[in-house]
């Protein structure tokens, strides 16, 4: 089952260089699939009552086309599988030409928020949510390696109008954050994503960064190193 809606490109969404910012595209991103969940009876209140909530655990991102202030898109998400530990779904946007704009892939967890540990998926769990076919896009790994030569950036405190229902720093804002740290932010032609822990109100995040050639990863930690999200970039 796909979900879909029409929506144009705000001022408040773009960069000062006058296209849409990854951080809107994952906002819309997150959007529509928060509208199609609620639109089946299990968003995130639902949820919340059963103790249960998905988690986003990672990106790819693939821009084929830079969108700009005014621009009529249609922002669209189905899942396309489910295994007992994780839930894929896909993303697209697309202009009012129907020519694609951005591609996405994505993998989530179910998990206790009062104990954080991942849940097992159910049938019950996933079967409103009628999965369609796979995105046709070439598919990275889940996993980020990290480079050994890191440079320490500087430290960042969590803010509250970072953190979102859950409790915890919005899975968006690690990559709004990576973006400051990079060159050539118009060029970003696939970014991916890998989230391992969860930063929260007040939390010290240590910006680390490798750029060469055509790719910089940017890696955001803990005080103590461990890691809560990479960020790759690919020029």
């Amino acid at each position: 089952m796909k979900y879909s809606f029409d929506a144009r490109v705000g001022y408040s969404e773009i960069s000062d260089e006058g296209y849409m910012k990854a951080g809107s595209v994952i906002d819309r991103f997150q959007d529509c699939s928060n509208f199609q969940s609620e639109s089946l009876g299990v968003g995130w209140e639902y949820l919340s009552g059963i103790n249960r909530v998905w988690v986003l655990n990672s990106w790819q991102i693939i821009f084929d086309k830079q969108m700009k202030m005014g621009d009529n898109i249609k922002v669209s998400t189905w899942a396309y599988g489910f295994d007992k530990l994780f839930g894929y779904r896909n993303f697209m946007i697309t202009d009012e030409k129907g020519e694609k704009c951005v591609r996405a892939a994505s993998r989530w967890v179910l998990i206790d928020p009062k104990t954080m540990r991942p849940l097992k998926i159910s049938p019950q769990d996933v079967e409103m949510y009628e999965t369609e076919d796979k995105l046709e896009m070439e598919y990275g790994k889940r996993k980020i390696a990290v480079p050994e030569d890191l440079s320490v950036k500087e430290n960042i405190k969590v803010r509250r109008y970072q953190i979102d229902t859950n409790g915890h720093m919005n899975n968006a804002w690690y990559v709004k954050i990576a973006m400051e740290y990079i060159e050539n932010k118009k060029n970003v032609r696939q970014l991916r994503a890998e989230y391992r822990k969860s930063a929260v109100i007040s939390d010290i995040i240590r910006v680390k960064v490798h750029s060469e050639n055509n790719n910089s990863i940017v890696v955001l930690c803990d005080e103590k190193d461990a890691i809560y999200s990479i960020v790759e970039f690919e020029f």
